[in-house]
C-alpha cells in the first residue's frame, strides 16, 4: 500500500511545535543567564510562572491531538489491497513451507548417511577384532613346536646296510 506521507502531516502543526521548541529553548536560555541566588518573591514569582507554562502546555497539548485526515479508500483499491495481500500472503506461505520441508530432508538425508557410515565402522571394526584373532592364534601356532609323528605305514622304508669300504 502506497501513501504519501504528506498527505498525514499537517503543516500548520509543524510550525506550531517548532516555535514551541524554539520558545522551550528561550526559556532555558534565560534560566542559564539567571543567578542562583533568588529572594524569596522572585522564587515565588519563577514558582508560579513554572505552573503557569505546565497548565499552557497541557492545555495546548489537548486541542493538538487531532487526528491526521485519511481520506477513505475506494472500494476497488481495497479489493486490489486485499487480493495482493493474500497473494503474497500465499507465496510467502508456500515459500516457507518449500523451505522447512527441504531443510527436513537434508537432516534426514545427512542422518540416514552418518547411520550408513557408523554401521561400515562397526563392520570393519568387527572384521578387524576377527583377523586380530586369527593372526594371535596364527603366531601361537607358529610358536608351539611341532611334536606330530609322521605315519611310517604309509612310507617305504628303505634297508639300510653297511656303509662300505671305498673299493
Amino acid at each position: 500500500m502506497r501513501m504519501r506521507l504528506g498527505l498525514l502531516q499537517d503543516s500548520a502543526a509543524i510550525d506550531r511545535q517548532i516555535a514551541r521548541e524554539q520558545a522551550e529553548a528561550e526559556i532555558k536560555r534565560k534560566r542559564s543567564e539567571v543567578p542562583t541566588v533568588k529572594t524569596e518573591a522572585q522564587a515565588k514569582t519563577n514558582e508560579a510562572a513554572v505552573a503557569q507554562d505546565k497548565e499552557s502546555k497541557s492545555d495546548k497539548a489537548k486541542t493538538v491531538k487531532k487526528r491526521p485526515n485519511i481520506r477513505p479508500l475506494s472500494e476497488a483499491k481495497a479489493i486490489d489491497s486485499g487480493a495482493n495481500f493474500i497473494s503474497e500472503g500465499f507465496l510467502f506461505l508456500v515459500a516457507g513451507g518449500l523451505i522447512v520441508l527441504e531443510r527436513w530432508w537434508s537432516t534426514r538425508r545427512e542422518n540416514n548417511r552418518r547411520e550408513d557410515v557408523a554401521e561400515r565402522i562397526s563392520s570393519l571394526e568387527s572384521e578387524v577384532e576377527v583377523l586380530k584373532a586369527q593372526l594371535q592364534q596364527d603366531s601361537e601356532d607358529e610358536e608351539k613346536p611341532v611334536t606330530t609323528k609322521i605315519p611310517t605305514a604309509d612310507v617305504p622304508t628303505i634297508p639300510r646296510t653297511a656303509p662300505q669300504a671305498p673299493k
